[in-house]
């Protein structure tokens, strides 16, 4: 594993390795970018098949659908990595300190699922939606940065959210699958970046029960994004 990546982890049908996700900017990649917001979102609500969120009062993202990432623009068009700078209507995306966002089931606004504030910046982030509509403790917006560089682009950098609300914590394993987890992640939580560059194998099991290995059918298993 020779090639600077982070990983996402949350519910999936499939794992989706490193190598198909190669294309990105070429270096230097400047980001935190002053010139404009980009956001994308992670729909992870398993009882959840869209999602709205509203910015600020805004409609950010309309009926977006329990999925991978944010691929198409909002006319419909592929966009690479799924970043967004502009709400529904078009107007742009600002930054901001403890801004509202909201989650409902309908593109109304409604039926509301959640609310929160986070902060939104410059740099190329990530909103990941997680829970369960019917366990209220359970949901979450997640506010990530992506765009954190290795320092040493020959290493592979990668980090991992935990975003299964049926499980409060996952052990990860590297080059000892029979032994004591590497890390252990909680949910909901965001995780420091860790050196994958010599793993050659990679085990993810409910904590505590190392032959508990999470099976990709029922886990939205690894969602591997390069540095970009």
């Amino acid at each position: 594993m020779k090639q600077s990546v982070r990983a996402i982890l949350f519910v999936t049908a499939a794992i989706i390795f490193a190598n198909l996700f190669l294309s990105g900017c070429s270096a230097p990649c400047t980001y935190p970018n002053q010139s404009g917001v980009k956001v994308r979102v992670v729909n992870a609500m398993p009882d959840e098949s869209v999602i709205s969120i509203f910015i600020n009062g805004k409609l950010f993202l309309k009926d977006f659908p329990y999925d991978l990432q944010s691929t198409f623009l909002h006319d419909g068009s592929p966009v690479s990595f799924g970043y967004y700078s502009t709400y529904e209507d078009g107007s742009p995306l600002v930054a901001g300190s403890g801004v509202q966002i909201v989650i409902t089931s309908d593109a109304a606004g409604k039926n509301v699922l959640m609310k929160t504030t986070t902060d939104i910046n410059f740099h190329l982030q990530t909103l990941m939606v997680m829970g369960k509509a019917t366990d209220p403790v359970t949901e979450k917006v997640l506010h990530l940065n992506d765009d954190i560089q290795a320092s040493n682009p020959n290493i592979t950098f990668m980090r991992f959210v935990h975003a299964v609300p049926d499980l409060p914590a996952l052990d990860v394993y590297w080059n000892q699958p029979d032994g004591s987890p590497n890390i252990t992640i909680l949910y909901g939580q965001e995780n420091p970046y860790v050196d994958l560059t010599n793993a050659d194998s990679l085990k993810i099991t409910e904590a505590g029960k190392p032959g508990k290995a999470i099976n990709r059918n029922t886990l939205f298993g690894a969602l591997y994004i390069p540095n970009i």
